[in-house]
C-alpha cells in the first residue's frame, strides 16, 4: 500500500514537467527508443516511476485502466511518456477497439504534433479505418462504461480523426500540412476530417489550390475558406476533362463571387454531363446573372437535373420558371418531387398563375397540405385572397385556417375582410371536437380566449390543441396552467403533450421529481424535457439518475440533461459536465454540454475543469460551432443568447398509403436551437407549433427516438 501511494504521489509531481511543443523536422518512422523518436530522454527518476505506472495501466486488459494510462502519460508529459503514447496510437494495436482511447491519444499528442513521431502517429489516426464487424463488437465491450452503441463508436472514431487532423493543422508545420493535403487528395476515411482541419487552420503560405493540385475535394476546401488566390486554378478546373472537377470548378467560381465565371457557367449549360449543367446553373444563380432564369428552367425540364432545378427555383424564379414548375407538377414525376415543386412555387414573388394553381391544389389530397403551407408563406399579397377563398369553402376551410394563421404569425398579414376571425370564432364553439380544437388553437395562438378554459375542455383533442397554443408568445402570461393541468390529466397522449410546458421551466415544482424521473426513463417524446428539468433541480438525491441520463444511449437525453445541469445549483456541475463532454460523440450534445459549462460563471469561472475543457474544445473539437463557442468564452464573451422564437413549424404526418396517420400520433420536434418538444398530431395529421426559432429542425416519430425525419419551420 505504501509503495502504491508513493508511486501515485511521484507521478503526480512529474505532471508539472510537461514540455511545450518545439519545431522539429525529419522522417516518418516510429523507432522503439525515445531518442530515435526525436524526443529527448529525461533523467528524472520520479518521472520514470510515473512511467512504470503508465506501462502497467496501458498493458491492462481493462479498457478503463488503459484509458487511465493514456491520461497519466499525458499528465507526465515527458518524452518517454509521449513515446509510449506514439506506440499506443498504432491503429493496428489495442487502441483500434477503443474509440475513447483514440480520442484521448489524439489530444495527448496534439502539443507535440510538429515532432516527427507524434506527427506520424496523428496522421495514422486521421487515416484510421472503420473497424470490421468483429472489431466493433470488441469496441462496444471496451466502451461499455460509456453506454455507447455501434453508431456512437463510429461517431467517436470520426471524432478522433477530426481531433488528430486539427492537431496537425494547428501547428502550421509544412510537413503536417503536406500530410493533410495528401489525405484530402487521396480520399478515404480521413478525407472529411482533413478538409475540416485545413478549413479551420488554412495554410498561410501559398494558395490552397494551384494548377498542380486540382481535385473536387481541394476545390471545396478553397471555396470554404474563401481563398481568393485560388480563382485562377478554379477557372482552370472549370475546363478539366473530369466532369466532377469541372462541376466543382464552375460551382466554386459562383460561390466565390467571381463575375468572370458567368461566361464559363453559361457555356457549361451545354455540357453533356448533368452534374456540370446543374453546377453551371447554380453558379449563374449565385452570380445573379441575367441568364439564371433560363438555366433554372432548363434544369427543371430535364429529369436528370429536376431536383437541382427545383431547389434553385426557390431563389431564382420568373414567370417562365413558374410555368415550367407547373408543367412538371402535372407530369408523371414522383410525389416527393411534386411536393418540392409546390414549395418552390410558394417562393414566387410575382407569378399569379402560381397562386391560382396553389389554390386549386387545396382540394387535392396529395398536395393540399403543401399548397396551403406555400400560400401561408408566399411573398405575394394576393395569396391572402386565395386563402380567404379556402376559408369560404367547407371542403378546404380547415386548411384555410391553418394557412391564414401561419400567414398572420410569420408575415404579419392581418386580414381586412374579417372572414378568418369569424371562422375561428365559430369553430371554437363547434360541437365537433376536431373542429373545436382547431378553432381554439387558432384563437389562443393569437392571444384570444382563455387558455385555462381550453385546457379544461372535455375533449382531449381540444386540450392538446390548447397545449400547442401555449407555446405561442401570446400566451406567455398563462403558461403555468399547462403544468397545473398535468396532475389532473388522465388521457395518456394529452399527459405527454402537457409536458411541453417544461420548456419554460418548473420553478414552482408542479411536476414532482419522482414523475420527472419516470418520464425521463420512459424515453417517450417528453423525456428530453423531463431530463432537463430533473437535472435543473440540482437535487443531490437524484445525482445518480442525472449522471445516468448524461450517459444515456440517446444523444437528445444527454444534451437536455446537460442543459439542465448547467443551470442548476449543483456545486459539482462543471466537473460532471466536463466528464460527459470528454468522449461525447454527438456534436449537438457536445455543444449543449459546452454551452452549459460556459454558462457556469461566478465561483465556477476559474474552475480547472471548466478552463481545461474550454481550452481543449477551442483547439481540438471537430465541430466548428463547438470550437467557436469555446474560443469566444475563453475571450470573455457571454454565452450566446437563445434564438428568438419567431416562427411556426408546419408539420404533417401521413400513413403509408398517404392517408391520415394513426390517431393520437406522438412525436418529438427538435427545434433549430436543439430544444425538444413533445407534440401530438391532430386527426388530419397536422401539427402547427408556434414559438419556435427560425431554422431547420428534426421530427422524431414515437416510439423510437433514434429514427427521425427532417422538418422545416
Amino acid at each position: 500500500m505504501l509503495l502504491v501511494l508513493a508511486v501515485l504521489a511521484l507521478s503526480g509531481s512529474a505532471g508539472a514537467q510537461r514540455k511545450t511543443p518545439r519545431p522539429a523536422g525529419g522522417g516518418r518512422a516510429r523507432p522503439a527508443t525515445a531518442e530515435a523518436r526525436g524526443l529527448e530522454p529525461t533523467a528524472d527518476l520520479k518521472a520514470h516511476f510515473g512511467l512504470d505506472l503508465v506501462e502497467r495501466l496501458l498493458r491492462s486488459p481493462d479498457a478503463d485502466d488503459r484509458l487511465r494510462g493514456i491520461l497519466r502519460a499525458e499528465t507526465l508529459g515527458t518524452p518517454e511518456a509521449m513515446a509510449r503514447l506514439v506506440d499506443a496510437a498504432d491503429t493496428s494495436g489495442p487502441s483500434r477497439t477503443d474509440s475513447r482511447a483514440m480520442v484521448e491519444i489524439a489530444r495527448a499528442l496534439a502539443p507535440f504534433a510538429d515532432r516527427p513521431a507524434a506527427r506520424a502517429a496523428l496522421v495514422n489516426l486521421v487515416n484510421a479505418p472503420n473497424p470490421s464487424t468483429s472489431n466493433r463488437v470488441s469496441s462496444s465491450r471496451a466502451d461499455d462504461a460509456s453506454g455507447a452503441g455501434d453508431a456512437d463508436q463510429l461517431a467517436r472514431l470520426e471524432m478522433a480523426r477530426g481531433t488528430a487532423a486539427l492537431a496537425l493543422a494547428a501547428t502550421g508545420d509544412a510537413l503536417a500540412e503536406k500530410d493533410l493535403f495528401t489525405i484530402v487528395r487521396t480520399g478515404g476515411a480521413g478525407q472529411k476530417a482533413a478538409l475540416s482541419a485545413l478549413a479551420a487552420y488554412p495554410p498561410k503560405g501559398a494558395a490552397l489550390l494551384d494548377a498542380s493540385l486540382v481535385t473536387p475535394a481541394i476545390i471545396r476546401l478553397a471555396v470554404r475558406t474563401g481563398d481568393l488566390r485560388s480563382l485562377d486554378a478554379l477557372r482552370q478546373a472549370a475546363r478539366s476533362m473530369d466532369p466532377l472537377t469541372r462541376a466543382a470548378g464552375i460551382a466554386g467560381l459562383g460561390e466565390m463571387g467571381d463575375g468572370r465565371g458567368a461566361a464559363v457557367a453559361l457555356a457549361g449549360m451545354g455540357d453533356g454531363d448533368p452534374r456540370v449543367r446543374a453546377a453551371s446553373a447554380k453558379a449563374l444563380v449565385l452570380l445573379d446573372a441575367p441568364e439564371r432564369f433560363a438555366a433554372v428552367k432548363k434544369l427543371i425540364g430535364d429529369d436528370a437535373t429536376l431536383a437541382q432545378g427545383i431547389e434553385l427555383a426557390r431563389s431564382a424564379q420568373d414567370d417562365a420558371v413558374s410555368k415550367q414548375l407547373l408543367v412538371r407538377i402535372d407530369s408523371p414525376i414522383d410525389v416527393d418531387a411534386k411536393r418540392a415543386a409546390v414549395a418552390a412555387l410558394g417562393c414566387a414573388s410575382h407569378a399569379t398563375q402560381a397562386l391560382s394553381a396553389l389554390g386549386a391544389w387545396l382540394a387535392t389530397p396529395l398536395l393540399a397540405g403543401d399548397a396551403a403551407h406555400a400560400l401561408a408563406r408566399s411573398p405575394m399579397r394576393e395569396a391572402r385572397s386565395a386563402i380567404d377563398k379556402a376559408l369560404a369553402d367547407p371542403a378546404t376551410r380547415r386548411l384555410g385556417v391553418r394557412a391564414a394563421l401561419v400567414r398572420v404569425l410569420v408575415r404579419g398579414d392581418r386580414e381586412r375582410t374579417g372572414v378568418f376571425s369569424r371562422t375561428i370564432a365559430q369553430m371554437a364553439e363547434a360541437r365537433d371536437g376536431a373542429e373545436r380544437a382547431l378553432g381554439v388553437f387558432a384563437r389562443l395562438t393569437l392571444g384570444e380566449g382563455s387558455l385555462e378554459k381550453g385546457l379544461a375542455d372535455p375533449d382531449p383533442r381540444v386540450r392538446r390543441a390548447a397545449v400547442l397554443a401555449s407555446l405561442s408568445d401570446a400566451q406567455r402570461g398563462a403558461r403555468e396552467h399547462v403544468l397545473e393541468r398535468f396532475a389532473r390529466e388522465r388521457d395518456p397522449a394529452t399527459r405527454t403533450a402537457l409536458l411541453a410546458g417544461l420548456a419554460f421551466g418548473d420553478d414552482a415544482g408542479r411536476v414532482t421529481t419522482l414523475e420527472l424521473r419516470a418520464r425521463a426513463e420512459a424515453k417517450e417524446p417528453d423525456a428530453p424535457l423531463a431530463a432537463l428539468v430533473l437535472a435543473q433541480r440540482g437535487d443531490a438525491k437524484e445525482d445518480a439518475n442525472v449522471n445516468a441520463l448524461l450517459g444515456s444511449s440517446d444523444p437528445l437525453l444527454r444534451a437536455h440533461a446537460a442543459r439542465g445541469l448547467g443551470t442548476s445549483a449543483a456545486p459539482d456541475a462543471v466537473g460532471r459536465l466536463a466528464a460527459a463532454y470528454a468522449y461525447e460523440p454527438d456534436p449537438g450534445a457536445r455543444y449543449a454540454m459546452l454551452l452549459a459549462i460556459a454558462s457556469r460563471t461566478g465561483r465556477d469561472l476559474e474552475a480547472p475543469a471548466r478552463r481545461e475543457t474550454l481550452r481543449t474544445a477551442s483547439r481540438l473539437d471537430p465541430d466548428d460551432a463547438v470550437r467557436d463557442l469555446a474560443a469566444r468564452t475563453l475571450q470573455g464573451a457571454p454565452p450566446p443568447r437563445p434564438a428568438t422564437p419567431s416562427d411556426v413549424s408546419w408539420l404533417r404526418a401521413t400513413g403509408a398509403d398517404g392517408g391520415k396517420p394513426p390517431p393520437e400520433m406522438l412525436a418529438t420536434l427538435v427545434r433549430a436551437d436543439g430544444l425538444a418538444l413533445p407534440i401530438v398530431f391532430d386527426d388530419e395529421g397536422y401539427a402547427l407549433v408556434p414559438g419556435v426559432p427560425a431554422g431547420t429542425g428534426r421530427l422524431i416519430l414515437a416510439p423510437r427516438l433514434p429514427s427521425y425525419e427532417a422538418a422545416r419551420p
